[in-house]
């Protein structure tokens, strides 16, 4: 049988805080795939635009 003293109660427990969602990045900026493609393509002195 378990002792009573020795359980935890829920004061004694700690949680990880919460963790905000990441903010929405702006549509002005480039996505990491096209930041990707454009540095995979420079080298090759080719261009996008």
């Amino acid at each position: 049988m378990m002792d009573v003293s020795s359980t935890r109660t829920a004061s004694s427990l700690t949680c990880a805080p919460p963790t905000a969602p990441k903010p929405a990045v702006p549509a002005r900026y480039l996505s990491e795939n096209e930041r990707t493609t454009i540095a995979d393509e420079h080298p090759a002195s080719s261009s996008i635009r």
